[in-house]
């Protein structure tokens, strides 16, 4: 398996104050957001990118993590037997929603769980994985504290919905095949997130990096239910 490496000796401006704020701000609305008790997840998201354009999914998923989806008919299809789990990468394992109540709440022990390119999987999961308030909220504290994070300001996403924008740039990286020492260069990756400002949820996120396709999703409806369909 072939594991990536985050370049190292190379310097970003501290994160500005205002984007700082907003996201400590953030984490303050996630902490006092309700737990839930529903049995599913429901997550409609559409994605826009080059190479697959653009295209609207519809899934559902239990606390086991057994996943149900929408087909393009309309029909829902089931979890077949032994089929595969919906789960989060954290550090180098995947998460179920139910392993994902067992996270650390406190910013400095969850941010040693996720390692590497702590913004871009803190991004991850507060895109659409079951989170508990706590944890959401030292997600944004982790985020606050990464330098490099701007505030771009308020703006709105595809389909019209306000929010404010937060910019990341990621150092470029590599990553070596052990079988043959071959090497991949990753290019540095800009990730913008747009987050509502009196929910804390994530809108809509942006991914653009040089040679490579952008890629956007857009979230439209991420939360707790209590049936499928």
């Amino acid at each position: 398996m072939a594991y990536p490496v985050i370049g190292v000796g190379e310097s970003r401006p501290p994160a500005s104050a205002s984007a700082a704020e907003f996201l400590n701000r953030m984490a303050a609305t996630a902490a006092g957001a309700s737990e839930t008790d529903a049995p599913y997840w429901k997550v409609h998201v559409e994605v826009d990118n080059e190479d697959d354009r653009q295209r609207r999914s519809t899934s559902w998923f239990d606390r086991e993590g057994h996943l149900w989806s929408r087909n393009p008919d309309g029909s829902i299809e089931k979890p077949s037997p032994g089929g595969k789990l919906k789960a989060w990468p954290v550090g180098d394992r995947f998460l179920t929603w139910k392993q994902l109540d067992s996270l650390p709440t406190a910013p400095d022990a969850l941010e040693r769980r996720l390692g590497d390119d702590v913004f871009g999987k803190a991004s991850a999961l507060l895109q659409d994985a079951p989170l508990a308030p706590e944890v959401r909220a030292a997600l944004f504290k982790i985020m606050a504290r990464t330098e490099g994070v701007k505030l771009i300001g308020q703006v709105e996403d595809t389909k019209g919905r306000k929010g404010t924008a937060v910019e990341f740039t990621g150092r470029p990286g590599w990553m070596e095949d052990p079988a043959t020492g071959k090497r991949t260069i990753f290019p540095s990756r800009t990730t913008r997130l747009v987050i509502d400002p009196e929910s804390g949820k994530l809108l809509e996120s942006y991914d653009t990096a040089k040679g490579m396709p952008d890629s956007r999703a857009t979230y439209l409806e991420v939360g707790p239910v209590d049936r499928i369909g």
